[in-house]
């Protein structure tokens, strides 16, 4: 569980850190500068943007239950 939050947070932060880089914003991805998508692809280790959004939803999916299940735990405490 703890392997899984850390590499969500290293995963969060490097497209975080682009992100507050290059736009200004609300931008949606076709409107990217040139060049954003791919340094985006390579943050994250995946081929293309729709792999990106992609793993980026499962994460937040992942962190999400994670999160829910550490606070059931703590009620039963």
């Amino acid at each position: 569980m703890a392997d899984d939050l850390v590499q969500a947070a290293n995963l969060y932060t490097s497209v975080t850190q682009l992100i507050r880089l290059c736009l200004d914003d609300d931008t949606r991805p076709e409107d990217f500068p040139p060049g954003l998508g791919e340094l985006l692809c390579r943050a994250c280790d995946l081929p293309d943007m729709k792999r990106v959004e992609s793993q980026l939803s499962e994460t937040a999916r992942s962190v999400r239950k994670t999160f829910n299940a550490l606070l059931r735990s703590m009620q039963k405490s």
